[in-house]
């Protein structure tokens, strides 16, 4: 069984057409049948019962296992391609989400022209949860995020640099901001602002108001116009303490309320192949962020 046949299985699965999936890939009708006999062959079972009346393909269920099959070891075959082809260029992409990029990243980008290497590196800013995606399709080779927790991903590895927290933050002039201490009762006679569930944050703020019902008038992907949108109404935001000191907004202090302890954790595959770049940006991320 050879990958162009996983391939042909795959998108003659998705097509239905066992014309089509030949004209996709410019070969003939009888390459494609071929492949799908060669493989029936060799697993001796059958994998798709033809439905002449209403032209449509049927798995049986070890066609269907196959699918499952095919799917993930062409995920993994098209992610190693990428992979090779950016070893080839020395090219390294950096998934780093954005509230830490706005912490860290200015520093990293310095060592890195220092050490002539920032020209090789493409940089994707997005929330955590889709960087760990990136990361295990093989679109970006590492990637700087916040966790709460130990990765159950067999594939990942986390390397926790350093920690953070999340709060809930007010504008300065809020009716709250002037209490040494708040009720968790208090907050909820507001509304609510916060980044949306590509981050860490939503997982959090979910979590945590798990018996609550908190009324969110608005979600973003951007820190900024989250603290924008603090800074204007009386509306409460929830980000973390990566976004540094600001004199308009303050953090809520609590009583009894503790919030879980973040990380900002440096991800990469445990089979990633470290070359002399890569090493390097790691350590300068490390140096930076612990």
């Amino acid at each position: 069984m050879n990958i162009r046949d996983l391939q042909y299985f795959q998108h003659l699965v998705q097509t239905q057409s066992f014309t089509q999936t030949a004209y996709d890939y410019q070969v003939s009708q009888p390459t494609i049948s071929q492949a799908i006999k060669r493989m029936e062959d060799q697993l001796e079972t059958h994998l798709i019962i033809r439905q002449v009346h209403s032209k449509t393909l049927l798995l049986t269920p070890s066609g269907q296992q196959l699918l499952v099959t095919a799917n993930e070891v062409l995920a993994s075959w098209n992610s190693g391609l990428e992979l090779i082809e950016r070893l080839k260029n020395h090219h390294i992409r950096l998934g780093i989400e954005s509230s830490i990029s706005e912490r860290y990243f200015p520093i990293i980008a310095k060592k890195l022209l220092d050490k002539k290497l920032l020209n090789e590196l493409e940089v994707e800013e997005e929330g955590s949860k889709v960087l760990i995606n990136m990361l295990n399709d093989g679109t970006v080779d590492l990637a700087l995020i916040g966790s709460v927790e130990d990765s159950n991903n067999n594939k990942l590895q986390m390397e926790k640099l350093n920690e953070f927290h999340f709060n809930i933050w007010a504008r300065k002039k809020h009716p709250l901001a002037s209490k040494e201490l708040i009720s968790w009762q208090d907050i909820f006679q507001y509304n609510f602002i916060t980044l949306n569930d590509s981050y860490l944050s939503h997982e959090v703020f979910n979590n945590i108001m798990v018996d609550s019902q908190p009324k969110v008038t608005f979600q973003s992907d951007n820190t900024d116009l989250v603290l924008q949108l603090i800074r204007n109404n009386d509306d409460l935001g929830f980000v973390s303490d990566l976004i540094g000191e600001h004199e308009d907004i303050v953090p809520m202090k609590f009583q009894n309320k503790i919030f879980p302890t973040a990380y900002i954790s440096l991800a990469y595959c445990k089979d990633q192949v470290m070359t002399n770049e890569l090493k390097t940006l790691m350590d300068v991320i490390r140096d930076v962020c612990q």
